[in-house]
């Protein structure tokens, strides 16, 4: 019989054992029955945290996946009822809210009230919401991701950006809950944070390549899916293309690479940012970085 859920966590390289005991820990101490559940520790085999998660994905049995990192916990008696929400709307993507927190023992500030609302379409809540383009914060039903052939690219950085937003654009029914369940777990020294040189230009050009790869795909299933889908895709990759400009700042980017950047941002046509009703925020940033476009 197959369990409802397989949670894939990857570990590999120098990671903190003690961090995955805990890790695993917080997923035993859920008041469920273990049979309803699997545990899948997933190695990369040399490349990467998504080689991980695809590696995980082909051992999984569950009717859903969760990922989660090792670094991070799930919340006390929280999983049965996402567990609950799953059995009664059986969605293809269910996601659910989640707090930084600054070590594994930490407990949760939100209380125990929380919201939950059904789209028919993954689209339809892409089309109107901006959201954390985290794996870790979702449930995503496994034969429907294998029937649209969705993985997680390979050896690089932002590998979550390009899978989840092509996930709401394939998404049929999709629940969106603000019940915190995942305590993602805030590290200075990530990855994600270093100041290395050549890591801080690995980062930007991931980051470009998850545009261009979300750009390609939408061109790709134009002729096959919805106008709903285009629109809330075209959304998303506007809104990524704005918090590329970040990444720049972020990693003191020179100007010779602002201008390389904003060309090679021209030459696949993600600029200059279209025109979009999307927000206050969007129409500002809009307005600030067209103009560095036509500038440089």
């Amino acid at each position: 019989m197959k369990p409802l859920l397989s949670i894939i966590i990857p570990f590999y390289g120098n990671a903190d054992r003690k961090q995955l005991d805990a890790c695993v820990e917080s997923v035993r101490r859920q008041q469920m029955d273990e049979k309803n559940y699997e545990l899948i520790i997933a190695d990369d085999h040399g490349k990467g945290l998504g080689a991980a998660r695809n590696n995980g994905m082909k051992q999984a049995r569950g009717i859903y996946l969760l990922f989660m990192d090792a670094d991070d916990v799930l919340f006390p008696d929280t999983l049965s009822q996402c567990f609950d929400l799953l059995k009664m709307y059986e969605p293809d993507m269910l996601s659910f809210g989640y707090e930084y927190i600054s070590s594994q023992a930490e407990k949760p500030q939100t209380n125990h009230h929380f919201n939950t609302e059904i789209y028919i379409s993954g689209a339809e809540y892409m089309v109107d919401h901006n959201y954390l383009g985290t794996a870790w914060r979702h449930f995503f039903l496994r034969e429907w991701l294998e029937d649209i052939d969705l993985h997680f690219a390979e050896g690089v950085y932002h590998e979550d950006e390009a899978f989840i937003a092509k996930a709401y654009f394939m998404a049929g029914t999709t629940v969106i809950t603000d019940l915190v369940m995942y305590g993602y777990v805030q590290h200075h020294a990530s990855i994600l944070n270093s100041k290395e040189q050549t890591m801080q230009h690995k980062r930007i050009n991931d980051f470009l390549g998850q545009l261009i790869e979300l750009k390609k795909y939408l061109h790709t299933h134009e002729a096959s899916t919805s106008e709903l889908q285009h629109k809330a895709l075209r959304r998303r990759i506007s809104f990524l293309t704005i918090d590329f400009f970040f990444q720049l700042k972020r990693n003191q980017c020179s100007i010779k690479q602002w201008y390389n950047y904003v060309h090679a941002l021209k030459k696949q046509e993600l600029l200059p940012l279209p025109y979009g009703p999307y927000s206050t925020k969007y129409t500002m940033a809009r307005s600030v970085i067209n103009s560095i476009t036509f500038l440089l």
